[in-house]
């Protein structure tokens, strides 16, 4: 008697198994299609074209030319601090720059 409960129990062991397996290979394959998917997102044709036609490159006006041992101590307090141009001394080497 115990030995046809054993083979019930490897039997019913092996069909979980097998099941779980499937189910692995279908999460397997669902993983390997969101990748690819993100893949395709990030290839630089499609970030270009989320890209809206008014952003443009800066102008050499819009640069700013900071130090190296500049630092910025405090945050502005309000918006008129922030419209106030910050004294910097110019150093070519170092630009804040993105296009």
């Amino acid at each position: 008697m115990s030995v046809v409960w054993m083979r019930t129990k490897i039997a019913q062991s092996a069909k979980r198994i097998t099941q779980i397996q499937k189910d692995h290979k279908k999460i397997d394959i669902k993983l390997q299609d969101i990748d690819a998917k993100i893949a395709e997102a990030h290839t630089p044709e499609v970030l270009k074209a989320g890209i809206p036609s008014s952003v443009r490159p800066s102008s050499q006006d819009q640069i700013i030319w900071v130090a190296e041992d500049f630092k910025f101590t405090q945050p502005p307090t309000s918006t008129q601090d922030i419209a106030t141009p910050i004294p910097v001394s110019v150093t070519p080497q170092f630009a804040v720059h993105r296009e």
